[in-house]
């Protein structure tokens, strides 16, 4: 099976790209409808803030003016005076009417605002909900991944992160429970069955005047922790019998030129490398040995992807940084040259088209008409549609494409002049 171009040319990126943007646009269209919900939340709370604000205000001038005119018409007379008597019982009652009720507007005020917050908190959680979903079923190429798993309170916890090619780091937390491997903990020997002692240094012999190998025995080792990336792998082996901490820990470079390396955990959690001298080529192919066993089941530990539990961009949380704009024109730069080119080459102006050449030699089409796209930019305001406007999916004057989406977008491009 093969994609080709409306035209029938061949198509580079051999996917269904046509599939990619429509999930894309229908994510894009909803977090930015439900980010004008929190603009407009957080206008609420600011107006909110600035009446209590003036109410306090106004509150406090009638309570002085109140207070200074009971006072004024009570001067000048004895403190056996009748007027007098009632002035000093009325004012100390007038203020506790006026602190009763400048706390139940207070009350009111804060009630308000804290609905409004949890209002904020329910949207930001419903956008984290639609950017899951297209991250999780999208095909962003991705650039980089990490995996983080350890053993806590006897069994594992583990969370990755994938970065792709726009600079979107997503995190996921994974589930060990659902690999066979990582449900439960496992030691050295489990993968590469036999007694083995690994050497980590020397030692003073109480028989001999020159130091000797000294010895870890690591097949009953637990594996304690393990981390993965593109260019390092790590594992660590806690010793059996020691306090969950001591143990070693296993680097395997994948560069070009990869090397192992091997550390040594003291009780404190110190690490010490393991000397050359006492490392034999044997010992180095056992660990190796190992890895080669557990890379498998880390593959499997990938795929449990569960939850996504965070996601940013340069470093920066899109959600709690209200970067949802400057995330989707990052994308839509991504997207713009290849929807473009598809455009360019479908057989109709109103419709994006691409086919697919079966092995069985049938013809299939798919298509998306340019319209559906733009009946759902056009839910949103006019200032919002202009950062689609590079993908050239409406009949407007052209754009200008910036095939460079890499580090932070600039916003979207504007209209030439006419």
């Amino acid at each position: 099976m093969r994609f080709l171009y409306g035209d029938l040319s061949e198509f580079p990126l051999q996917d269904n790209t046509l599939d990619l943007l429509k999930l894309f646009v229908d994510m894009a269209v909803e977090v930015l409808k439900l980010d004008l919900e929190i603009n407009s939340a957080r206008e609420a709370i600011e107006e909110d803030r600035q009446f209590l604000g003036e109410a306090i205000q106004d509150i406090g001038s009638f309570h002085q003016t109140i207070q200074a005119a009971i006072h004024q018409f009570a001067d000048n007379r004895s403190e056996d005076d009748v007027v007098a008597i009632l002035a000093q019982g009325a004012a100390g009652n007038f203020s506790k009417y006026i602190g009763d009720g400048k706390g139940r507007v207070v009350t009111r005020v804060e009630q308000r605002i804290t609905g409004t917050q949890n209002k904020i908190e329910q949207i930001s959680a419903r956008i984290l909900g639609h950017l899951r979903d297209f991250f999780t079923q999208g095909g962003i190429p991705v650039s980089g991944n990490t995996l983080h798993c350890a053993l806590e309170e006897g069994h594992y916890t583990a969370h990755c992160e994938i970065l792709d090619v726009t600079g979107i780091r997503c995190s996921y937390q994974l589930n060990p429970q659902g690999s066979e491997f990582f449900a439960t903990p496992k030691r050295l020997g489990d993968l590469t069955p036999g007694k083995r002692e690994f050497p980590i240094g020397t030692k003073q012999s109480r028989f001999k005047k020159a130091p000797v190998t000294d010895y870890m025995r690591i097949d009953e080792a637990t594996l304690y922790q393990v981390t993965d990336n593109d260019e390092l792998s790590e594992y660590r082996l806690a010793k059996r019998g020691g306090n969950g901490v001591e143990g070693l820990c296993v680097r395997i470079d994948k560069s070009k030129d990869a090397g192992v390396s091997v550390l040594r955990i003291d009780p404190n959690g110190n690490r010490h490398p393991v000397p050359a001298e006492v490392l034999s080529g044997a010992d180095t192919v056992a660990l190796l040995e190992f890895w080669k066993q557990l890379q498998p089941q880390v593959v499997t530990l990938y795929h449990t992807r569960g939850d996504l539990s965070a996601i940013d961009a340069g470093g920066s949380d899109i959600i709690q940084n209200r970067l949802l704009k400057e995330t989707i024109a990052r994308l839509v730069r991504f997207l713009a040259p290849t929807i473009r080119e598809i455009g360019a080459r479908s057989p109709a102006p109103e419709e994006l088209c691409l086919k697919i050449d079966h092995d069985t030699g049938k013809r299939e089409e798919i298509y998306i008409p340019k319209k559906q796209l733009i009946d759902r930019f056009l839910e949103l305001p006019e200032k919002l549609q202009t950062i689609f406007a590079p993908l050239g999916i409406d009949l407007e004057p052209e754009f200008e494409v910036y095939a460079d989406f890499e580090g932070d977008p600039e916003g979207p491009p504007t209209k030439p002049n006419t």
